[in-house]
């Protein structure tokens, strides 16, 4: 089961930032995630949003509006090359999405290492058992998804969870894939991804 793999792996994915931060996430229980602790709170806190600024607390609306899953988590960006002026040139390109994608469609071990080379796995990945030969829309939507739903205090990926809406941030992902000005932007993450 993906859901319940990935809510486990994140928890060592992310271990550097935990021991940073001296905080402890277990990987069984999600109770310390979403918006109650440092290092998931900052990574689910949209990129809009500016969580290195010493009045930043928890800030969970934007413009008076909740922050919901329509709102693009930092993770969701590769941080490093992050523009607000052209954002969607580092989206979908973020380190847990990208190891998300290794865990679940290379193998389990190969989300940890810089790239595909280093895996330990002995037996084929997801991908290799079924044809999948590219990267595709659907498979980063899945990926970005799972880790979304990892990093929030949801027990059950639930379309009627409040507290951190993954069901919303999967449909605005897909709308953004749709939205026909985004066809360049999205030419260009396919040609990273399958890089």
């Amino acid at each position: 089961d993906d859901t319940r793999s990935v809510r486990i792996a994140v928890v060592e994915w992310l271990s550097n930032d935990l021991q940073q931060a001296s905080v402890v996430l277990h990987p069984n229980n999600k109770a310390n995630r979403g918006f109650n602790y440092p290092v998931t709170d900052r990574l689910l806190c949209p990129m809009e949003l500016n969580y290195a600024d010493e009045t930043f607390t928890h800030q969970t609306t934007i413009n008076d509006e909740p922050v919901s899953g329509s709102h693009w988590p930092t993770f969701a960006f590769d941080e490093d090359k992050f523009n607000p002026v052209t954002p969607w040139e580092s989206f979908l390109r973020g380190r847990l999405i990208v190891q998300a994608f290794r865990h679940i469609f290379t193998s389990p071990s190969s989300a940890t290492t810089e790239n595909n080379d280093g895996s330990r796995s002995t037996r084929s990945g997801n991908a290799a058992l079924h044809g999948m030969t590219r990267v595709t829309i659907g498979s980063i939507i899945y990926c970005a998804t799972q880790v979304h739903f990892a990093l929030s205090t949801a027990a059950v990926f639930n379309k009627n969870n409040k507290s951190n809406d993954s069901v919303v941030f999967y449909h605005s992902l897909v709308e953004f894939f749709e939205y026909v000005c985004f066809a360049g932007p999205v030419r260009d993450l396919l040609d990273w991804w399958n890089r």
